[in-house]
């Protein structure tokens, strides 16, 4: 991407890049006697493409952005000849033809050609945009080059360690092209063109098989730091095996502040406007050690939820399909707890004790209301 490419230009170039690596697939199946089966093609692919850097796969890529023209796609960059609908009923064809030598009896429904992008929040960080128009990053542009492949068989994933999902995967009323939300198919089905993102995390996943044996633990084994990073998040374990016990506490407490960078761009009121620094500082530590629940039908709340995830340790455990909002929370992590609890004695004894007391009192009081209760109310 350079200044020069405006995002449709990028678009259609991502778009064959994709289909030059369709057909070097389609000509690796043709030039090989494979084992039938989906199954067993998958596994000589994998063979074939070797580890990282291989001949395969350097050869792979060299044809994929080689600028000569594809054979069928000539006039992809052409915007004014060819226009979308044209060209995803071409691209719709190409895959079917390449994927019936896949899954010969491939049903509408199940993917036969699969692509995945590690790390792919590298691609939110470039953007392009020229003669004012509406700037895009490269994963923008990459899905929306994907929308030409919305009706054949065709599943993408980008995996990540990044935390703001809603950059991946935005709501409808966010979302960056209006190709891709939910449309009715001809059957007057409600398809969704995207699929919600979710979460793994490893969890309580020490190095030895048992986190605890029965009667072997005294009282300070249990309140040593060593002992509390067993449970939870392995980072903090790991960390103490090669650091010091400072070191990872200290780590654990900067993990846990409220960025309010991170606010979405759609128009919500900043919940800390008008409050002490304090107040925006002590959220994230009380939400880690109450843990509270946000409902989803208050906007406050999912905004609120979304910035807890992305910037403060707070867990997603699962994302709707609508993607409105999170479902998530601060699972039992005597670590990250024990860390909030010393942020948060930080800031009693080094502010002013009565705004710091206020804060808590009102951060309590107002997501008492916002926080869902249990059966008993409590």
């Amino acid at each position: 991407m350079d200044g020069r490419s405006s995002p449709l230009d990028v678009q259609r170039r991502f778009l064959k890049f994709l289909l030059k690596i369709i057909t070097f697939v389609n000509n690796w199946i043709d030039d090989r006697k494979l084992r039938p089966g989906a199954k067993h093609m998958a596994a000589d692919w994998r063979e074939y493409l070797g580890a990282s850097q291989s001949s395969p796969r350097s050869e792979m890529y060299a044809k994929a952005i080689d600028p000569s023209p594809l054979e069928g796609f000539e006039d992809i960059l052409n915007f004014s000849k060819l226009k979308a609908d044209e060209l995803q009923k071409r691209v719709t064809e190409f895959i079917e033809s390449v994927s019936a030598k896949i899954k010969p009896m491939t049903i509408n429904t199940e993917p036969a050609i699969l692509f995945y992008f590690d790390e792919a929040h590298h691609l939110t960080k470039a953007t392009v945009a020229v003669d004012g128009e509406t700037k895009r990053t490269a994963y923008q542009c990459l899905c929306k080059a994907f929308t030409y492949m919305k009706r054949a068989p065709v599943f993408v994933l980008f995996l990540s360690t990044f935390s703001r999902l809603s950059k991946f995967a935005p709501s409808a009323r966010n979302f960056w092209s209006s190709r891709l939300p939910p449309s009715t198919s001809e059957f007057g089905e409600v398809v969704d063109h995207i699929n919600a993102p979710f979460v793994e995390l490893p969890f309580d996943a020490w190095k030895e098989p048992n986190l605890v044996i029965e009667g072997t633990h005294s009282k300070e084994d249990i309140c040593s730091l060593k002992f509390m990073a067993r449970f939870g998040r392995p980072m903090f374990w790991a960390l103490l095996e090669t650091g010091d016990n400072h070191d990872a506490i200290t780590l654990a407490m900067s993990k846990l502040r409220l960025r309010l960078e991170d606010l979405p761009r759609f128009p919500l009121e900043d919940p800390t406007k008008d409050k002490p620094p304090s107040y925006s500082e002590l959220i994230p530590l009380l939400a880690a050690r109450v843990d509270l629940t946000f409902e989803s039908n208050r906007d406050e709340a999912v905004l609120l939820e979304g910035l807890l995830v992305a910037s403060s340790m707070r867990t997603v455990y699962s994302v709707p399909q609508h993607r409105q909002y999170l479902r998530g929370g601060y699972p039992s992590e005597p670590f990250l707890a024990e860390a909030a609890a010393r942020a948060m004695f930080e800031i009693i004894t080094e502010g002013e004790s009565e705004v710091t007391e206020k804060s808590i009192k009102e951060i309590i009081g107002k997501y008492k209301n916002i926080s869902q209760r249990g059966a008993n109310g409590d």
